[in-house]
């Protein structure tokens, strides 16, 4: 699906064109289209055209790029996030959100509001702000966006007190994001396991299955849980649309891991990182936990290698700073050969090494 590419800065270019390119039927090349949108959504994009006024629509899928006039806070704010500024790209977000009137151009903002929270491992902000988006636009082009809890330590205070309050909310979303977060509350974990259960017969294909995928984290850690009915996660999720497989993944390499199915863990886990880089945090503990199944298959300078590329990717999260502290203690050690002389990743970073 396309992406939002920089244009000329609104002001004195109020009146200039949008530019979309799509993807030729015949030719090679990109097709450019000239005109202003008027829409832009996950099934189509519409295009006026600048001297007939004719409104033509073009299926989202063959969407390469958009160039669009922006606003100077909206062009800072994408310089800022490209930069790993994200307190100051929010900051200039947040303002062209409130100059911008293009309803279409103000979902593009929303969403990089979402990434920069994600960006910072703020994953109630994330889902606050995502709750908005789709509050505009139900089928949302970004619902990869959907900041889940994946893992029972990237839950904190404030998420779980935003999942209560989405708990009680209509929207299947908001339901979806609280029970994810209170999937392993001791409060709540009874009433988030039920919502994720009537979920499951939601009308909507994708929130459906997320909360199929969802509810395997706690089956994960049920102690009757074998490689068969792990085999059949692995076929399901390959049956998935690409844009919701990155949390199942990680279900599925923390289910492989516990099962010491190092190999398959390790090409499960390492998809994230190579595919849902927008969820920065989940993506570096996957990570993370990969170079530590590696390590564990014996693979030692295939480990070493992934946490070398786990301090640069992810550097700013807690599991770029984890891997660099295992590096250390590979390098001080005479005797990485036993399995119980293995560096851990530490409690509060990972479940697994409980």
């Amino acid at each position: 699906m396309g992406c939002l590419a920089a244009g000329t800065t609104l002001g004195a270019e109020r009146g200039a064109q949008d530019t979309v390119h799509l993807q030729s039927k015949s030719r090679s090349t990109p097709d450019a289209i000239r005109g202003t949108i008027v829409d832009y959504n996950a099934e189509k994009i519409v295009v006026r055209a600048p001297y007939t006024g004719v409104e033509s629509s073009y299926p989202a899928d063959d969407v390469l790029e958009v160039r669009t006039p922006q606003t100077e806070m909206h062009t800072r704010g994408l310089r800022q996030f490209s930069n790993a500024e994200y307190r100051a790209a929010e900051e200039e977000f947040s303002r062209a959100l409130d100059d911008e009137q293009r309803g279409w151009v103000r979902r593009e903002i929303l969403a990089m509001l979402i990434r920069c929270a994600l960006k910072r491992g703020d994953y109630a902000a994330a889902g606050s702000r995502f709750l908005l988006l789709v509050g505009k636009e139900p089928r949302t082009r970004h619902f990869r966006l959907l900041p889940l809890a994946w893992s029972k330590h990237s839950v904190d205070d404030p998420l779980i007190q935003a999942g209560r309050s989405w708990m009680t909310q209509t929207n299947e979303a908001a339901q979806l994001l609280g029970a994810a977060a209170l999937l392993f509350d001791p409060l709540d974990s009874h009433r988030a396991e039920a919502q994720l259960d009537r979920l499951r017969r939601s009308t909507d294909q994708r929130v459906r299955e997320l909360a199929q995928f969802q509810l395997w984290r706690k089956r994960g850690e049920a102690v009757d849980l074998d490689l068969a009915e792990i085999d059949l996660w692995s076929a399901r999720i390959e049956e998935v649309p690409q844009e919701i497989r990155g949390g199942p993944y990680y279900v599925l390499g923390e289910a492989l891991w516990r099962h010491k199915d190092y190999d398959r863990a390790v090409w499960a886990l390492a998809w994230l990182p190579l595919v849902y880089e927008h969820d920065t945090h989940l993506a570096g503990r996957s990570s993370l936990l990969a170079a530590e199944a590696l390590l564990q298959a014996g693979q030692t300078v295939e480990a070493k290698t992934l946490y070398h590329v786990t301090t640069r990717r992810f550097k700013d999260t807690p599991f770029a700073r984890q891997a660099a502290k295992i590096l250390l203690q590979l390098r001080q050690s005479n005797d990485v050969g036993r399995s119980t002389d293995f560096p851990r990743i530490e409690d509060g970073i990972d479940v697994l090494a409980q």
